[in-house]
């Protein structure tokens, strides 16, 4: 962090002196040697320390204080405490913490001490080749990135001896580089919850490179032979996802609660490199998902990742209007999917009135049997309008849970964000146990119509974890 020292003005003899000092000082380290880096014995693993100069220093940390750090970044609360010149690293979004901890174990697990390494000894922890750094290797950007994207020194500084930067720079590349562009580029599992740990599968898979290499059907390379007991020989994502079920123990401690992610059927990727680039990677939810409720995380034992129920049918319209009912002239189109091909369209017209909903009963167990203690209705939407008033609002979407009692959990209008995919999100745990109607209705003035697209519906009843 940057810290500054207000003082008052002392007398001009006093300044003259300071300025002696600071000068003598100059010329006695202009005739020291300049500093060197030197490599330490390289043992059989990745990681290598480098000795450097001892300013600055690394930032205490231990295995508590990183896991609170990994609670932080997860849901995007590290970014303020850095400013200017160094690289915003706000992500803008929520990151299952799981995920986090498990890449951050298995990216420095080679490290002298294990896992969740930044700092050996006060020597900031990389690779052998000297290029990836910290905890959450960050290798782009860094010293051996192309100098045109390469980070300012400031910020290469504060990765390699800050962990808490480097854990949010971690976060950020992971949502930011990864999650949006897949996201944009459609490559989507279920309906591309970020809330979902399943669905960051294709996110954690780029974080180490996103290509064929890392395929689980590449079998020359990850042979994955004897799974799930080992992730040894095993694809880069599929063993952050072992980590999560398997979580490391260090002084008598597990540093997280067991997470058992899903992994996709490793059918739907491609078989062969050369059917990379035209692959289709929309797929369906790799079932049971398990989702993170916990805002404040403990240190250590932290919270599990509950199994959810999803009553929701079709949430992303791919089977067209199957499972909804659809009033007005709403109709599923083409014309602005989100993910996949289909969007159900409401309005557009003069004097709209649609209407789109599914009746579902929000189940009081779950999965496994266990009560259902949390319930989350989330989806996406897009608006488009014709209406040119910034202060007036003409035209609404009205999102509902139709229940007991009836409530509006969201109301979006042609002042909203438009032009843009928004994603919306909110509890209805209230109606747990219930038959509802999830319900969004559209309405529009006599002139200058405005147009709701919404996709990727889902709700998430989920057992207490």
């Amino acid at each position: 962090m940057n810290d500054r020292f207000n003082g008052s003005a002392t007398g001009r003899c006093c300044g003259l002196v300071f300025l002696a000092a600071a000068l003598l000082l100059l010329g006695l380290f202009l005739l020291l040697p300049a500093p060197h880096h030197l490599a330490l014995a390289q043992g059989p693993t990745h990681g290598v320390l480098l000795l450097q100069t001892p300013t600055p220093t690394c930032r205490s940390y231990n295995d508590q204080a990183v896991a609170f750090t990994f609670c932080d970044a997860a849901h995007d609360d590290v970014a303020d405490e850095y400013a200017s010149p160094l690289k915003n690293v706000r992500t803008d979004g929520l990151i299952p913490p799981v995920i986090l901890k498990a890449i951050g174990w298995y990216e420095s697990s080679d490290s002298p001490r294990g896992g969740w390494t930044q700092c050996v000894n006060g020597v900031p922890y990389t690779s052998t080749d000297g290029c990836a750094w910290g905890l959450m290797q960050i290798r782009s950007g860094m010293n051996c990135d192309a100098p045109a994207n390469q980070f300012n020194a400031e910020t290469q500084q504060r990765v390699k001896y800050d962990y808490r930067y480097n854990i949010a720079m971690g976060a950020f590349m992971l949502k930011r580089w990864k999650w949006d562009e897949h996201q944009t580029a459609g490559h989507i599992i279920g309906d591309g919850d970020p809330r979902i740990a399943e669905h960051w599968y294709y996110a954690v898979w780029a974080y180490n490179e996103w290509s064929f290499k890392n395929s689980p059907n590449n079998t020359a390379r990850n042979p994955c032979s004897n799974w799930p007991i080992s992730p040894v020989g095993c694809a880069y994502q599929d063993t952050v996802w072992w980590w999560a079920a398997h979580p490391p123990t260090r002084g008598g401690r597990t540093l997280w609660a067991p997470v058992n992610l899903t992994c996709p059927d490793k059918s739907l990727f491609p078989r062969y490199s050369w059917q990379w680039d035209s692959w289709n990677w929309r797929i369906a939810d790799p079932l049971p998902v398990h989702q993170d409720w916990c805002r404040n995380c403990l240190p250590l034992v932290l919270k599990n990742y509950p199994p959810c129920a999803r009553p929701i049918q079709n949430g992303n319209f791919e089977a067209r209007s199957a499972y909804w009912t659809l009033g007005g002239l709403t109709i599923i189109s083409l014309n602005r999917p989100h993910g996949g091909s289909y969007s159900a369209w409401l309005g557009g017209y003069d004097n709209a009135n649609d209407t789109l909903y599914q009746t579902i009963t929000i189940p009081s167990t779950g999965p496994t049997g266990r009560p259902v203690v949390s319930a989350r209705l989330t989806y996406y939407w897009y608006m488009t309008t014709e209406e040119t008033s910034p202060s007036t609002d003409f035209d609404y979407l009205y999102v509902q849970i139709r229940g007991s009692p009836i409530r509006t959990v969201e109301t979006l209008t042609n002042r909203s964000v438009k032009d843009t995919w928004a994603f919306s999100s909110f509890d209805v745990s209230e109606f747990i146990g219930q038959t509802v109607q999830v319900y969004f209705r559209a309405t529009t003035e006599a002139t200058l119509p405005t147009s709701f697209f919404v996709d990727d519906v889902g709700l998430y009843a989920c057992e207490g974890g």
